[in-house]
């Protein structure tokens, strides 16, 4: 449930039956009335198009999200992503035993054995496809240091 939190009470409370003289507190919770039904301003709502690209708005219980649909990534599925592929090499180590016949006794030795095998991996390569434009940083004037 939302709780308003004020500064000051409302209005003030008479407490009875207590042992100590009651002490000032300077917070206050207030419960919404339960014929106020203004959904649009609860957090968790998907009362408003929240979602991009066709993403889905899944509820919850202090904020709402989205479930976006293949190809698309964001907090609000604004980030359309591709996969890119880029032959790389990949490094497989295995270890091997060789029997060694040493004083009529055969011992085991083992050996790490490398190879290296070419592959195809894959980078995830996504854009905005919203049309706000983030306003430019503004870039530091970096110095580089010479030796002498």
């Amino acid at each position: 449930k939302p709780a308003t939190v004020r500064s000051q009470p409302t209005a003030s409370a008479q407490l009875e039956h207590t042992e100590e003289a009651p002490k000032q507190v300077s917070l206050a919770l207030q419960l919404p009335e339960h014929g106020n039904k203004d959904l649009g301003n609860v957090p968790g709502n998907c009362s408003e198009n929240f979602c991009q690209n066709g993403g889905t708005c899944v509820p919850g219980a202090d904020t709402h999200s989205c479930d976006c649909g293949p190809g698309f990534k964001g907090r609000r599925c604004e980030l359309a992503c591709i996969k890119v592929s880029r032959p790389c090499t990949r490094l497989f180590s295995e270890t091997k035993s060789f029997p060694v016949w040493e004083g009529g006794i055969c011992h085991h030795v083992y050996k790490r054995v490398y190879r290296v095998h070419q592959d195809i991996c894959f980078k995830e390569s996504c854009e905005s496809t919203s049309l706000k434009k983030t306003p430019n940083r503004k870039q530091s004037k970096s110095q580089t240091l010479e030796k002498s």
